[in-house]
């Protein structure tokens, strides 16, 4: 039986399906589930069409036939008049071609033209006998939209009804012409302006921030249905003209791909759940750096943690308990600082000590307090922030668990590029990734076993071959992955403990850090070096110094003096324990 949330007998209803990027991931959809769609849209698909019109002619050839056909019959004819049956005619031949690319991939689909924000319309369209016939619709793409960028000082009452109607008022039409409850898949198509915001599109930022706000409302109404408010980016056709391109090229805001964007909508369709309703896809909106000296120079944040509702726990589990990776609580410690500080970027992480591992020993919940300290020489480039992670913060001697300090400046920092290096296959003598695991030398689990093979190992160091494939949302609870990824991150401290178990015969675990310095996250199912040199050693220490690159040798961050606790007791607590494996092992 399938788990996806479409399969073949989905009739999915489809709002401004017939072009543009709506019709692209329709395609896609089609050709995966080979589904069925009924396309909504104001454009006619039945035109009249000139004389001689064919469809090879180019669009300077097509309105000069409009025009002819017009003095031909005695009529007078003006500009916009041209440009109005042209582009009537061009929209026919996209929903035309729509529907053509959707059979030829093995979907059916069906075009009704009715007004989005007229019910009765929208009534009527649905109420045709091809419509009723075709079957019964038990699933929405609400793809619509409408744009009219202008300074709020300019805009018209008519401009905020032409975007804000098209999206909330189409919505609640598409779920009154249907019984909401037979619906298995409910998409709504948002932007990330919903949730960033941008000027000149302050109708288009409440429309879609309202959209996202009705996702989670009809999840709660609906739970039998998978809801999913999808915020995208700007993509490199549809709305985005040549010069609003030109403006995000500008901003470093990277546009989405037809190809990336359509598969992804795809993929989500091929789970059977979905754990967030609000899903933001593609690089961010840059944000003007806050002013910082408004912000309190002392911020408290508290923060609720449990076993329950963080799998991956259950994949890093020390001495038989479940414990949280040092590299969970640099990005929560990162992620605070950078909600507190919006504009700014991660530079650095300096002088990070594990002063209490956070365990989990039952099921209770626990309470955390971070306290975010802004240091006296902080500047509008570079914020310095002193942080603390502490529990019991009412009693008189409360535990600390971490401290460090984390740099953001407004600016991402290039990436640096490292010299080539040769590619060494693995030696015989060092045992595979997966070995590691099994045998007991890393305690990690599904979540967190991204080595692959190691390429070299010596008295000064050792690379390793890093990919760690997918951990879903759901196994990631409390810590998805933003700025950084914590659970490759944790796959890179791996290889100081990988060296200390095959040079030492003993295991050690993470203490300290000097630096950590960030230039952009590491992937889920890319491949990359790690690369650790020992600066120092004895019997029940190590420092060592990481760099991570891809196979181009960019490099994506530097670890810098990171220290290890060696012990052979700590043999005992490395042995795997009878446990239940997370969700990322299924």
């Amino acid at each position: 039986m399938s788990t996806s949330m479409i399969t073949k007998d989905t009739i999915m209803l489809v709002s401004g399906g017939g072009r543009g990027i709506t019709a692209a991931c329709v395609k896609q959809v089609a050709s995966q589930f080979k589904c069925k769609f009924i396309l909504l849209g104001r454009s006619v698909i039945d035109v009249e069409l000139p004389a001689n019109y064919a469809p090879e002619m180019d669009d300077a050839a097509l309105k000069k036939i409009i025009v002819e056909q017009a003095v031909q019959q005695g009529q007078k004819i003006l500009p916009k008049d041209v440009d109005r049956i042209f582009r009537g005619i061009k929209a026919s031949e996209e929903i035309q071609q729509t529907i053509q690319d959707i059979q030829s991939v093995g979907g059916q689909a069906l075009y009704l033209t009715a007004d989005l924000t007229d019910q009765a319309s929208l009534q009527e369209a649905m109420s045709n006998p091809a419509a009723v016939n075709f079957g019964q619709v038990n699933a929405i793409l609400h793809g619509a939209g409408n744009l009219a960028d202008k300074l709020i000082e300019k805009k018209t009452l008519e401009d905020f009804h032409s975007v804000f109607a098209t999206k909330i008022i189409g919505l609640e039409n598409l779920l009154s012409v249907i019984d909401p409850k037979q619906l298995s898949v409910l998409i709504l198509f948002s932007s990330v302006v919903g949730f960033y915001g941008n000027a000149g599109q302050s109708d288009y930022a409440m429309a879609n921030d309202v959209l996202n706000k009705l996702a989670g409302l009809l999840q709660q109404q609906l739970p039998a249905c998978h809801v999913m408010a999808l915020d995208w980016g700007p993509w490199q056709s549809g709305m985005v003209t040549p010069a609003l391109a030109r403006a995000f090229e500008r901003r470093g805001i990277q546009l989405i791909s037809i190809e990336n964007g359509t598969r992804f909508l795809a993929q989500q369709l091929t789970l059977s759940n979905v754990p967030h309703t609000q899903m933001i896809i593609g690089a961010e909106l840059k944000r003007q750096p806050i002013s910082w000296e408004k912000q309190p120079r002392i911020s408290r944040m508290k923060r609720s943690l449990s076993l329950k509702d963080n799998a991956f726990l259950l994949d890093h589990m020390i001495g038989g308990n479940p414990v949280l990776p040092a590299t969970c609580a640099a990005g929560w410690i990162i992620n605070s600082c950078l909600e507190l500080y919006p504009g700014y970027q991660l530079k650095k992480l300096e002088n990070y000590r594990i002063l209490k591992g956070i365990v989990f020993e039952n099921d209770a919940q626990q309470d955390f307090q971070l306290e975010v300290t802004r240091q006296e020489d902080s500047t509008q480039q570079q914020l310095r922030l002193d942080v603390q992670l502490i529990s019991d913060p009412e009693k008189k001697l409360p535990r600390y668990h971490y401290k460090c300090s984390v740099l953001l400046t407004p600016e991402i920092e290039v990436q640096n590029v490292k010299e080539t290096v040769a590619n060494i296959k693995q030696s015989a003598a060092f045992p595979k990734g997966v070995e590691l695991y099994q045998n007991g030398m890393l305690f990690h689990g599904p979540a967190f076993q991204g080595v692959q093979e190691i390429l070299e190992l010596n008295d000064k160091g050792c690379r390793m071959r890093c990919n760690l494939p997918d951990v879903d949302l759901a196994t990631q609870g409390q810590f998805p992955v933003r700025t950084n990824n914590p659970y490759f991150n944790d796959v890179v401290v791996q290889s100081i403990l990988v060296w200390t178990q095959l040079k030492m015969g003993s295991p050690c675990l993470p203490a300290s850090l000097e630096a950590f310095d960030y230039y952009e996250c590491l992937a889920f199912g890319q491949q990359y070096e790690v690369s650790m040199k020992v600066r120092s050693v004895s019997d029940t220490s190590i420092i060592g110094d990481i760099e991570v690159y891809d196979v181009q040798g960019k490099i994506y961050q530097r670890l810098t003096g990171l220290c290890g606790t060696i012990s052979p007791q700590l043999k005992r607590l490395f042995a795997p324990p009878e446990r239940v494996i997370s969700g990322a092992s299924k």
